[in-house]
């Protein structure tokens, strides 16, 4: 039998088990039968053939999903290495597969976190590989954050799947990235290659989306200051990015919009920024949406009545035609953005 139809051979049987993982619930139960699988998919994930290699990674992403309570063993001796080095490929849809069980396996440890915080008798032990593997996956999904990439801002690609992942580590494991992540962010917020500074804001939105309580206060301070700066850069891409960890901040810390001064100038910058071209208005509404409700909720929730006025109130007519025009200008451009366009400008003067 020639090479060729050996590995289209090994290919359909690989996506048979592909298809067949979620019953084989009893098959995992059985040491010897688990064995057996994991070491045939683990040997097609290494294959020199791309369909093969994809497709095994996948069935390893839903194993994990499914059959957790099982995978110490082939954590340390295989699983780790094999997705480890998909990561770092340069096929792109290894790449997207090697990601994606690093995304999956943090959703499932989050899921057993939020469970067992619930009942300690759950059944299954988060055995916290996440973290355990963080000194080795957070700096290959920044490497992949920071390389550019021709593809349009639609199409799912590494950059975007590793910024996901970043962001699902990022709460799996709260309490241990912020020293992943401050020194990418202190060393390269200021550097000379937009890519760099786009991944230094997804990484900053992704410490703020998960830091401690105790922590938050001072990193939001920060972070405001240095936000300021980076929605203006010269690049859309990185405004974008920044106006969106804007948004977490006020997101986060409701309290943070107490200190009218950083409020205020908050405000001024977006209304400033609200006629950029609309990948970053898009992302400044979002941001907007955040700062209000940050202002509102608070109020609301000592009072429980709307209050009769907040600091953006004066800003109300700017705020309906700015809010307006960016509906418009979608509308011209990129009709398949209206409804995300138009359920923020439905939030925003919902106020």
């Amino acid at each position: 039998m020639n090479k060729e139809k050996t590995e289209r051979i090994r290919e359909v049987a690989t996506r048979a088990m592909l298809n067949s993982i979620e019953f084989a619930s009893q098959n995992f139960a059985v040491e010897s039968q688990r064995d057996l699988i994991m070491q045939n998919v683990c040997e097609s994930a290494v294959s020199p053939a791309h369909e093969i290699k994809t497709v095994a990674l996948q069935c390893l992403s839903k194993i994990i999903s499914l059959y957790y309570q099982f995978m110490e063993r082939y954590m340390s001796q295989a699983l780790f290495s094999i997705t480890f080095e998909a990561m770092k490929s340069d096929d792109d849809a290894v790449i997207l597969q090697g990601i994606e069980f690093w995304s999956t396996l943090a959703e499932v440890e989050q899921e057993l976190i939020e469970c067992f915080n619930i009942d300690e008798n759950i059944g299954i032990t988060c055995m916290n590989y996440c973290q355990k593997a963080l000194p080795y996956i957070v700096p290959c999904l920044i490497n992949r954050m920071c390389v550019d990439e021709e593809n349009d801002e639609d199409t799912w690609s590494p950059h975007k799947a590793a910024g996901v992942c970043l962001m699902l580590l990022a709460r799996v494991c709260a309490d241990e990235m912020s020293s992943h992540l401050l020194p990418f962010i202190a060393s390269n917020y200021n550097s000379t290659d937009h890519m760099r500074r786009d991944a230094t804001m997804l990484a900053l939105g992704a410490l703020l989306d998960s830091v401690s309580k105790d922590e938050l206060g001072s990193v939001t301070i920060n972070a405001h200051a240095m936000l300021l700066q980076m929605c203006k850069d010269t690049t859309p891409r990185v405004r974008d990015s920044a106006f969106w960890a804007l948004g977490k901040i006020y997101d986060r810390n409701k309290e943070f919009s107490l200190d009218l001064e950083k409020t205020l100038s908050t405000i001024t910058l977006i209304f400033d920024s609200i006629n950029d071209e609309p990948r970053v208005a898009t992302n400044v509404c979002w941001a907007l949406n955040y700062v209000i409700h940050s202002m509102f909720d608070p109020l609301f929730e000592i009072t429980n009545r709307r209050p009769d006025s907040l600091l953006i109130s004066r800003y109300y007519d700017h705020l309906f035609n700015a809010t307006y025009h960016t509906i418009k200008r979608y509308y011209l451009i990129d009709v398949d953005r209206i409804p995300t366009n138009l359920r923020y400008a439905r939030q925003l003067l919902s106020f």
